[in-house]
């Protein structure tokens, strides 16, 4: 508390005649509605409290007419963001099929791209002309009786194509 309030503990209930007098009039001029008590606030007219009450009714429609757009406000957001989600669903679709269209011709792609290198490769040493790497060796276990190339000789070409596929792969 503060200093200058009183504690009601504190308050003497015993009041001299002259400070019960000084109450009385003071609730007696409060209850008649005197105006010419010092610092004691106007009476109303009927009038001011009238105007005062459709005051207080127009504030109040206006606050009804603000919630009211305010809510419609929202609606109208509500149903934009509706139209829009309903308008992407469509494309969505679209881009989710072309997608998948894209999708599998890529996958094919990728998926036949190894197989196509190890072909062309084996390919490549299978020619005739290939044969030549393995006759200029002359050894003897590569070759057949008649000096083509034997089981061994195709197996090392079998090697070949492998240790080329495998150094293609680490390297791309």
């Amino acid at each position: 508390m503060t200093d200058k309030e009183t504690e009601l503990v504190d308050l003497n209930a015993n009041l001299s005649k002259e400070e019960e007098e000084i109450v009385d009039s003071i609730i007696n001029e409060l209850n008649d509605g005197d105006n010419k008590v010092s610092g004691g606030p106007p009476s109303m007219s009927e009038e001011d409290k009238q105007r005062m009450i459709h005051e207080q009714q127009m504030m109040q429609q206006q606050r009804m007419m603000q919630q009211q757009q305010m809510m419609q406000q929202k609606m109208m957001q509500e149903q934009q963001m509706m139209q829009q989600q309903q308008q992407q669903q469509p494309k969505d679709l679209e881009e989710d099929k072309k997608k998948e269209n894209d999708s599998i011709i890529d996958k094919l792609k990728v998926d036949l791209k190894d197989p196509a290198i190890v072909s062309i490769i084996a390919f490549v040493l299978l020619m005739p002309q290939s044969d030549s790497i393995i006759t200029m060796t002359k050894l003897e276990f590569l070759l057949n009786v008649d000096g083509t190339v034997g089981t061994y000789g195709y197996f090392i070409k079998a090697l070949i194509v492998g240790l080329l596929f495998y150094l293609y792969s680490k390297y791309t």
